[in-house]
């Protein structure tokens, strides 16, 4: 069987200075990663890295 890409999307939250890790968020695309961070409240910042289970 293949392996499958994963785009993972880690939220941030601030907290004053600084980032606290929030919730991961997996899409199946980089389309679609980019997507879910542009979503993202603007409290949280994200980003997506691409990983092969």
């Amino acid at each position: 069987m293949p392996a499958k890409t994963l785009f993972i999307v880690q939220l941030f939250e601030r907290s004053g200075k600084r980032l606290i890790g929030g919730r991961a968020l997996d899409f199946r695309t980089a389309d679609e990663a980019v997507t879910g961070a542009e979503r993202t409240p603007q409290a949280a910042v994200g980003g997506w890295l691409p990983v092969n289970p």
